[in-house]
């Protein structure tokens, strides 16, 4: 019974990815003669909910299999697994459809590399909201402590250490070293480092907490020079935030982090702990978002002086 269980959680997780994005790329499709910026702005609001459907999806099955199993624990666990799994193949048709250019080794390995690092987060998560016990008391505390001391470690650059592991971030090019030092000199903004990571799409970060930016492979093969150092001035913008403005981006964590207080939350206040975190998770992203738009048209305006 256990094993049908788990076995059809991955295929109707695969099912189900598989059909919503599908039916979300529809007004994709019909502009695909248009001009890249509205293919871009058709195609952006799909990818974001394609990498939700990669959490939602599975704690929807784990929800239920809770609901109708509350007993069978491990259940629920390799429910979720599979569900995730699921979710992934689900995922590759839209991908090789969106990006037909990636190769399909490519795209696998991206998606495994991916795939690790959100086990990792959310096997965390998990963990710890399972391991928290019913009231807060030192235990409590003392793995919410653990939680927010390897997310600090992440963001001081333990995620830099492990790209750099998985041969995910290598030093930069000569190219883009001179690229980056130069534009850094001429907007007297201190640079750190200058990263390449690889991934098959054109992007660039900037990590402030470090004083590190990042270009992707991609990026270097289509833009020329001074579209280069154009994109380095935006990220090296924000390079120059202040400590409070770069505090306030932390405000992302608690979209989930509340979550493994779970269990003496509803202990001690019911059904209205569940709503408070359910009101929390549904909040947080909001106000993120009103938070970067603000620090990224400061970038933006930096970037045109410059």
């Amino acid at each position: 019974m256990n094993g049908l269980i788990i076995i059809g959680a991955a295929l109707l997780s695969a099912g189900l990815t598989f059909v919503t994005n599908w039916l979300a790329l529809i007004p994709w499709r019909r502009c695909r003669e248009q001009h890249w910026s509205e293919q871009a702005r058709l195609v952006s609001p799909v990818l974001v909910a394609a990498r939700s459907n990669l959490w939602v999806v599975p704690g929807i099955f784990v929800l239920t299999v809770l609901m109708f199993w509350p007993d069978s624990s491990p259940l629920w666990v390799f429910t979720g697994i599979a569900a995730m799994l699921g979710a992934y193949v689900g995922t590759f048709p839209a991908d090789r459809e969106v990006f037909p250019r990636i190769s399909l080794p490519c795209l696998l390995r991206s998606a495994a590399i991916a795939a690790l690092l959100r086990f990792l987060k959310w096997l965390v998560l998990i963990g710890a909201a399972v391991l928290m016990p019913n009231e807060f008391n030192l235990l409590g505390w003392s793995i919410g402590g653990l939680v927010v001391c390897l997310w600090i470690i992440l963001a001081r650059g333990g995620g830099i250490w492990t790209g750099c592991k998985l041969g995910l971030i290598l030093p930069a090019t000569e190219r883009l070293r001179t690229i980056a030092s130069s534009t850094a000199a001429r907007m007297n903004v201190p640079l750190r480092e200058v990263l390449l990571l690889r991934v098959p799409m054109a992007q660039a970060l900037a990590l402030p907490a470090t004083g590190q930016v990042m270009f992707t492979e991609r990026l270097l093969e289509i833009a020329p020079d001074d579209e280069v150092a154009a994109i380095c001035a935006h990220e090296l913008a924000h390079l120059t935030e202040s400590r409070a403005a770069q505090s306030s981006r932390f405000i992302g964590i608690l979209t989930f982090l509340p979550w493994i207080f779970f269990n003496p939350l509803t202990h001690a206040f019911g059904i209205l702990a569940f709503f408070g975190l359910l009101f929390t998770t549904l909040g947080i992203p909001r106000i993120y978002r009103k938070i970067s738009h603000k620090l990224e048209t400061r970038a933006d305006a930096m970037a045109k002086a410059n």
